[in-house]
């Protein structure tokens, strides 16, 4: 066996070894990957709830702020009407 057979084993198995983490961290790159996607998609799904609730939260809160300056404007009016009708 000649040094150049010896080099030559010693390089085929180095670059095995190489291939075989490769493989294995490419697997498990992959799974990253996915799970990732997964958390992407819920956290997506998760926007699009929040987004359609302050919507509808804001198409209801409108209506009810307008209810709530009528009431208070009202309630005021009544207690200076009370007021004054108690000062006469």
């Amino acid at each position: 066996m000649t040094g150049f057979d010896l080099l030559a084993i010693i390089l085929s198995i180095t670059l095995a070894i190489f291939l075989i983490l490769a493989i294995i961290l490419t697997i498990y790159l992959i799974r990253i990957v996915r799970q990732v996607q997964t958390v992407m998609n819920q956290a997506e799904s998760t926007v699009d709830l929040i987004k359609s609730s302050v919507k509808s939260l804001t198409s209801v809160g409108i209506p009810r702020s307008a209810f709530r300056f009528f009431t208070e404007l009202l309630s005021k009016k009544s207690e200076m009407h009370s007021k004054g009708k108690k000062s006469k």
